[in-house]
């Protein structure tokens, strides 16, 4: 698996699809047989049912796998959004960082998990409420929520270790309520869906300046 990983390790940030795996060729996938027995292990029906009593979401979908390989570099990051595409219900992400190099937060990479500003619907505040460290051999875990579940990747600022890990998602039969809500639909808009009708009077003085 790492194998793979390093070898997107040429860009700041890079991603390998693990959810199309039954289509390897049997010697392809006699090399990888650590890796599909983590995937078989994650969308077993009993890991399933822990996430569903954990969490509280429901039933979740057996029927698809969605998950992949990533690799932040110096310099990656992942820009704040809500994780809402098609039937997503339940995001994870299981940290491989080196466990002979402990990650710190000098190190950046941290996920960021954003309240929503109070009284903007769909709205993130632009400071997160808590931030998770890719500690080797964790797994966070949360559930999306359109125009709620808002997150990003922090900045990885060491220039000496990869920020690996495995993401995916657990997915429900249909796609939830409120998807309209969601920041990929909002960033899809045409053109002046988005715009504000009614302006609000500016309160204060002009002091000019940028």
């Amino acid at each position: 698996m790492l194998v793979l990983m390093m070898q997107c390790y040429s860009s700041c940030t890079a991603t390998g699809d693990l959810a199309n795996m039954d289509k390897l060729d049997p010697e392809s996938a006699a090399k990888l047989p650590n890796l599909m027995k983590l995937r078989g292990a994650i969308y077993s029906q009993e890991f399933r049912k822990f996430v569903e009593d954990i969490t509280g979401v429901g039933d979740l979908s057996g029927e698809k796998t969605d998950l992949s390989c990533n690799v932040y570099a110096q310099g990656g990051h992942l820009l704040n959004h809500d994780d809402v595409i098609g039937t997503r219900a339940i995001s994870f992400i299981i940290y491989l960082t080196d466990p002979d190099d402990p990650w710190t937060a000098a190190d950046g990479g941290a996920l960021e998990l954003y309240p929503l500003v109070e009284g903007v619907p769909h709205t993130p505040d632009v400071i997160p409420a808590t931030s998770h460290l890719p500690v080797w051999n964790t797994m966070a875990m949360f559930i999306v929520q359109p125009g709620k579940s808002f997150h990003s990747v922090q900045e990885v600022l060491t220039s000496e270790k990869p920020r690996f890990s495995i993401s995916g998602w657990f997915h429900k039969a249909t796609p939830q309520e409120g998807s309209q809500h969601a920041s990929l639909q909002q960033l899809q808009m045409k053109a002046g869906e988005d715009q504000i009708q009614e302006h609000a009077e500016f309160q204060g003085s002009n002091t000019g300046g940028d």
